[in-house]
């Protein structure tokens, strides 16, 4: 278990960090149990909705991505990243409209995601 002498404030954002590099490794089970931990711990935190949204974005399921983003923008409005992905994630469940469900979800490609921002961001 965590310690509880550190805190969530010490812990979710190991586990978010944690969550970016099992999505990275495209184990992306992994990293929605990381980031959901980290959501457990810190549910205030944007970084934790747009990491799941991404992952989701990236198994193809378009409908949790955009959940997720709107989540994230609920608490960052105008984080550039986010705004971005939910685009993406949008375009993509507009594009699946008519598809059967034996079809191959569009997955998201993420070299396609170029923000520039001025804040470091994990992503």
């Amino acid at each position: 278990g965590i310690n509880a002498e550190y805190g969530a404030t010490t812990w979710s954002p190991l586990y978010i960090n944690l969550g970016q590099v099992y999505r990275i490794a495209k184990q992306y089970d992994q990293a929605i149990k990381c980031f959901k931990h980290a959501q457990f711990l810190a549910c205030d935190n944007s970084t934790v909705y747009t990491g799941l949204g991404f992952v989701y974005a990236l198994q193809g399921k378009a409908i949790e991505a955009v959940e997720y983003c709107h989540k994230a923008l609920d608490k960052a409005r105008q984080d550039p990243f986010t705004l971005q992905l939910l685009e993406m994630s949008l375009t993509a469940l507009a594009g699946s409209e008519g598809k059967s469900d034996d079809d191959e979800p569009e997955k998201l490609d993420d070299r396609k995601l170029k923000v520039e921002t001025n804040t470091p961001t994990i992503f």
